[in-house]
């Protein structure tokens, strides 16, 4: 990939940046539409590298893997976490560590705790984390539990472009950076400008119902710097 169309694509998710602050908030509004006057401290603006000092709040500890190349227990990829409303419309969520996932059946935890593997100097578990990840990349789309939960709700799988941008990330791999590159908004005439897409079908389309955010847009300029 061209580094000037790497380069246009990040200016284009900071200008969205740019457009979903909220001087009255301090914060990123979530996203353009389908939570428009929602302000969610982790994980979009600490994703978004914003200051949330005022809130005495701790990020969400998978994302510490990520933004700042943290190293935590491999525990903390199981938890689930729960929100909290602080009122004006800002929202957190925190670690929930009375709830637990299957967490090795979902994407965006193992490449999480691959991250964290590489982090911490542990090669032969990323190695086996990334075993795992592969299974379920299939080119386009990792394949993951909420993939198959859609498809058996909803009759059609759904994709999420941060999983993708994750395994990118991990791998490298050039057929999910094309991915990743299409869920991006373009028309400089749409109030999601710059911004990327959440979900996408086998298809690699985005589907209709969806909208681009702040934690999505957030991952994937991550991942682009790797």
């Amino acid at each position: 990939m061209p580094p000037i169309i790497l380069a246009y694509a990040k200016m284009l998710m900071i200008w969205f940046f740019m457009t979903s602050y909220s001087p009255d908030v301090g914060l990123l509004q979530a996203s353009p539409n389908v939570e428009a006057g929602i302000y969610y401290i982790h994980s979009d603006n600490y994703l978004a590298n914003m200051d949330v000092s005022q809130f005495d709040i701790p990020p969400l500890a998978k994302w510490t893997v990520l933004r700042d190349s943290a190293v935590v227990s491999e525990e903390v990829f199981a938890y689930t976490s729960k929100f909290i409303d602080l009122g004006n419309g800002v929202r957190s969520e925190v670690d929930d560590p009375s709830g637990s996932l299957d967490w090795d059946n979902w994407a965006d935890r193992v490449l999480l705790a691959a991250i964290n593997a590489r982090n911490a100097g542990d090669p032969e578990r990323e190695v086996e984390l990334m075993a795992i990840a592969h299974e379920m990349w299939d080119g386009r789309c990792l394949r993951d539990k909420y993939y198959y939960w859609h498809l058996e709700e909803y009759g059609l799988g759904a994709c999420e472009t941060y999983k993708t941008a994750l395994y990118y990330y991990m791998t490298g791999d050039k057929g999910a950076l094309r991915q990743i590159l299409k869920m991006q908004e373009r028309d400089h005439r749409s109030n999601r400008f710059g911004g990327i897409y959440t979900h996408y079908g086998d298809d690699g389309k985005p589907f209709p119902w969806t909208d681009v955010n702040i934690e999505t847009t957030a991952v994937v300029l991550l991942t682009l710097g790797r």
